[in-house]
Parts: structure tokens; sequence; C-alpha cells
């Protein structure tokens, strides 16, 4: 799916096919804010098209990258944060912890 999302803090907004309408996705509470995810798919457990996306976007680091980040992580115990969001980013280093793989306390990252 090729779709116009941006990063909004710790959301997404996904343009819908409407142009100028965007729907917030989060994907830590796994929703979206469009009529069909709000009214059909949230009740049958199903993502809408916009998770998808998001889902989708998100998932494109490559696996190079999420070992470099592991290993890092792995062979210097504690990593500072805003260290490796400057050379990795923000969204991925994220998207880590929120998936258990990474643990953040007090400006530090270590694995979990």
């Amino acid at each position: 799916l090729i779709m116009n999302i941006k990063k909004d803090k710790d959301r997404y907004l996904v343009e819908g096919t409407k142009a100028g309408t965007f729907y917030s996705v989060d994907l830590y509470n796994n929703t979206c804010t469009c009529p069909h995810y709000v009214h059909r798919m949230k009740h049958i457990g199903k993502d809408c098209k916009h998770l998808k996306a998001v889902k989708e976007s998100v998932s494109n680091s490559t696996p190079d990258e999420y070992d470099e980040i592991v290993n890092l992580v792995k062979n210097n115990v504690f990593v500072d944060t805003i260290e490796l969001f400057d050379k990795f980013g923000e969204d991925r280093i994220n998207d880590l912890i929120k998936n258990g793989e990474l643990i953040e306390e007090h400006g530090k990252i270590r694995l979990l």
C-alpha cells in the first residue's frame, strides 16, 4: 500500500482517499480513527488499510540495520538513547522498544 504517512509524536497520520483528510494511527494500541476501523474492523479484530500501511512502512527496515542496533547495544550493555536516535532514527528504536526487544531506563537503552 502506498499512502501519504506522516509521523506525529507517538502516532502516525495517514491520508485517506479524500485528499487532505488524515486519520490517526496508533501502533502501540493498534488503532485508527478512520470510520471503517472504528465501526467495523475494530470489532472483529482486524486492521484497516491505514494500520496495514503504517505497519508495512515501519517494518521496511533492513535486517542488517536491526542486527547493527542489537549488536551495538549488546556490545555496550547500555547505550545512550539520544545516540541511538541520532544514528538509527527515533521511530526504529521506539519500534524495537514497543516490540519488547530493547528497554529504556534513565536515558539508556539495553537489551531486554
